[in-house]
């Protein structure tokens, strides 16, 4: 058991690696952002990205989830090109579509969306980027399911790289402003698609394209397509709303306090993309439940403590990486930390329906969850702004994980230790709290006391017996032999044991 996890936590770190390597590279350019732009510009920039990302992510009809499912599926090469070939064109076309909508109309689309016209500009840029981002998404899907995460880590730490010294001439040299940002993402979109259309021209070539195939893909993913937007509204609805309630620059102080939240991303978008294929590869094994019941615990424990890490660190970061007007994004980053953990069990809980191929209840869910979210919205936004939008993304994905759990548990039951997980979310936010309240005139004093705050994490899972004095010790030694000793092998050993 301890094998396999190991195995999903080495491919995830790899994972992990290129978004920590790609977000240090972008907050080494914040403070020099928040310097040229505005919180109201960071406002417009969230606004007019979050919409051309809705357009593609209907245009992608949700094939990347059929093409994945399929992919392990089929066993002939042919029919796995087909798949893949149908995914890419039918995205390609339909991003297009929703470009030469967004130009044709972008003046209106752009007042609606950010309150400016000027704003035009930057938002036909963006549109521009959808279809180049297509071959890049579809690539890396491709290195996914293959299992090749440092594949992925070049190409996303390439990509990332290319757009922050182009964002650095456009926005910091030249002084381009939004359109600056917009306008490196479309060239480093351009370069990445050329590129990548060579690499997997075989993998898309037209004639692996088979309309009966895709109309079984379709069958597939269609029913997740409610659930994408709703997954998108839960996730950035709260954004137009505070630009409804409030002003732009609210909208950029709640985005940069985003920002900072998504450190618990790395790990939790690392650990999704690793962890899909991971566990697709393991179902037809007779221990695969146990697996994915230990992973849960896992990922709460490393969630949780990353979360607070987070928030109790969030006013030093802010001070660090901005200036005095981007301060008040601190007030929302807790919440936010936990609606990114929240987002990553949510794919334990998916499994066994993707493995059943059930997926009517992930749509139910994320339905439910956009609506609940909506309202909370219109509740809390008016009176408490921001820190409202906060508090409505946190219960709303809140209320999707217990669903997702209690439908999975009927279609695809699994031991999973609900207690102790619960347990260890509370103590993080308890320590999360008592975190808050730490306040010292001198910051390194400030600082040491918030880790060891956080060293408090370390004893947890002995006092929840989540693990054993004797696992720590078989742990200890493998760790001192592992240097000395050959690689193991791939062969799945059928004694393996679980953490208990």
């Amino acid at each position: 058991m301890l094998k396999y996890l190991r195995q999903l936590a080495s491919e995830s770190l790899v994972y992990g690696l290129a978004g920590t390597v790609s977000r240090f590279i972008t907050l080494f350019l914040v403070p020099l952002y928040t310097r040229a732009l505005t919180p109201a510009d960071y406002g417009v920039m969230s606004l007019i990205r979050n919409t051309t990302t809705l357009v593609a992510m209907i245009a992608s009809l949700s094939l990347d989830a059929a093409t994945q499912c399929f992919y392990w599926d089929i066993k002939e090469e042919a029919d796995r090109k087909s798949a893949f070939a149908c995914w890419t064109w039918t995205w390609l076309g339909l991003t297009l579509l929703g470009t030469a909508l967004i130009f044709a109309f972008s003046d209106q689309f752009a007042m609606r969306i950010t309150g400016r016209l000027e704003a035009s500009t930057s938002l036909r840029l963006a549109a521009c980027t959808m279809p180049l981002n297509v071959l890049g998404v579809i690539y890396v899907n491709r290195l996914r399911i293959q299992r090749r995460p440092w594949a992925v880590m070049r190409f996303a730490i390439i990509t990332s790289l290319m757009t922050i010294i182009f964002s650095a001439l456009f926005v910091l040299i030249l002084g381009w402003g939004v359109e600056g940002v917009f306008l490196s993402s479309l060239i480093v979109s351009l370069g990445a698609t050329l590129v990548v259309a060579a690499l997997i021209r075989e993998w898309i070539h037209p004639r692996s394209f088979d309309w009966k195939r895709l109309r079984a893909m379709l069958r597939f993913s269609l029913p997740l397509v409610p659930a994408l937007v709703s997954w998108w509204a839960i996730d950035v609805i709260d954004r137009y709303f505070l630009q409804a309630y409030t002003s732009t620059s609210q909208v950029g102080l709640y985005e940069i306090g985003y920002s900072i939240a998504a450190a618990v991303a790395l790990g939790t978008m690392a650990f999704q993309q690793a962890w899909t294929p991971f566990a697709l590869s393991l179902q037809d094994m007779p221990q695969a439940r146990d697996i994915y019941a230990n992973a849960l615990v896992a990922y709460t424990l490393v969630g949780s403590a990353a979360c607070a890490a987070v928030t109790l660190f969030a006013p030093e970061a802010l001070r660090l990486l901005t200036t005095n007007a981007y301060y008040g994004a601190s007030s929302v980053v807790a919440c936010l930390a936990f609606s990114y953990f929240l987002t990553g069990s949510g794919y334990i809980a998916m499994i066994g329906m993707a493995i059943k191929k059930q997926t009517i209840s992930m749509g139910t869910a994320a339905i439910g969850g956009a609506i609940v979210n909506v309202g909370l919205n219109f509740l809390l936004i008016p009176r408490y702004g921001k820190d409202g939008a906060a508090v409505a993304t946190l219960i709303a994905f809140a209320a999707v994980q217990v669903y997702l759990f209690y439908r999975a548990q009927q279609v695809y039951p699994v031991p999973y230790r609900f207690g102790k997980c619960l347990m260890i979310i509370l103590f993080a936010a308890a320590i999360t709290r008592v975190g808050g309240n730490v306040i010292f005139e001198s910051t390194w004093l400030t600082v040491l006391v918030k880790l060891g705050l956080l060293v408090l994490f370390l004893p947890l899972p002995l006092a929840l017996r989540i693990v054993t004095l004797a696992d720590l010790q078989t742990f200890t030694h493998r760790l001192f032999s592992y240097f000395n000793a050959k690689p193991e092998g791939t062969d799945v050993p059928s004694h393996a044991g679980s953490l208990q």
